[in-house]
């Protein structure tokens, strides 16, 4: 599976690529790279030549370290869990159900979580290990106004309140989706259910383990809008990016990162999407190549 999506991704390549210089990110100490070097070196990992995983495992290290992963607060009523932006974290609730958090995710609980009810709210995205407990059902609520109730299982699932998009791939056990307009769908392992606006979609997926690689440090697209791949990197680095023009968001984007830096992702994303970039401290302004 990941060879054939690597060989489409290697083929997708322009046969030839501009190779002009593009701004350094204050992450490498020459201050002008060549894109060409950059775009063949990624295009062979994209090809099978894959960087060791200890180097995705090192780097999500390096992420998590320069603050602290999981930001706690509680309030009188509700205990509230955020991850900032280029940042992961990993929770162990009151019921020993296991939540990762992706970048830019909130959880929000009430105080008495576990006792009698088992409600949380979900702004972000998130790999869930539910403990079981058939007589306490365990309820996602989320910004889309999409219900997610289980017993015990493991999902991943992404409802950031910036996107209008739902989405969710069963691993492991049983889910119940209730949509907007109170449509019940029961979900089964290895399927995947996309929810935007009055439109939902039930598909079988053949490897649901992908929708998890972020947790890994790794970053991936699989002809993913232009829109959704800006956020995600935003959310993935921390950084803003810019759009002077509507024209940027046609299209979509594959690839796979493991350690690259945002340098070196961005380049391989205007060679692929005929794009050029500036930037000014952590603001990414992208524009059509003329």
């Amino acid at each position: 599976m990941r060879e054939d999506f690597n060989r489409q991704i290697f083929e997708s390549f322009p046969d030839s690529v501009w190779t002009g210089d593009m701004p350094d990110l204050g992450n490498s100490s020459t201050k002008s790279t060549r894109i060409i070097k950059i775009a063949r070196r990624i295009s062979y990992v994209a090809a099978g030549l894959c960087i060791p995983f200890a180097a995705a495992t090192i780097l999500l290290a390096t992420r998590k370290a320069e603050a602290p992963s999981t930001i706690e607060t509680v309030a009188q009523s509700e205990i509230v869990y955020k991850v900032n932006n280029a940042l992961q974290g990993n929770i162990v609730l009151p019921d020993s159900t296991v939540v990762t958090l992706n970048s830019g995710s909130t959880l929000r609980l009430a105080q008495d979580f576990g006792t009698g009810t088992r409600t949380v709210n979900l702004d972000g995205e998130a790999y869930f290990d539910v403990h079981k407990d058939r007589k306490v059902p365990f309820i996602i609520n989320t910004p889309q106004g999409v219900e997610v109730k289980v017993t015990g299982t493991r999902f991943n699932m992404s409802c950031y309140s910036d996107s209008k998009e739902f989405g969710l791939t069963l691993l492991q056990g049983s889910v119940e989706v209730t949509t907007p307009k109170k449509e019940l769908l029961h979900i089964e392992p290895s399927q995947q259910v996309v929810i935007r606006d009055d439109f939902f979609n039930v598909s079988k997926k053949d490897a649901p383990e992908e929708s998890v690689v972020w947790t890994e440090g790794i970053l991936r697209f699989d002809h993913t809008s232009m829109r959704e791949t800006f956020a995600r990197i935003e959310r993935w680095y921390g950084v803003e990016i810019v759009a002077e023009d509507e024209s940027v968001y046609r299209g979509s984007f594959s690839a796979e990162f493991r350690s690259e830096t945002l340098n070196e992702v961005l380049q391989l994303l205007c060679i692929t999407s005929r794009l050029n970039y500036s930037v000014s401290d952590k603001t990414i302004t992208l524009t059509p190549k003329k």
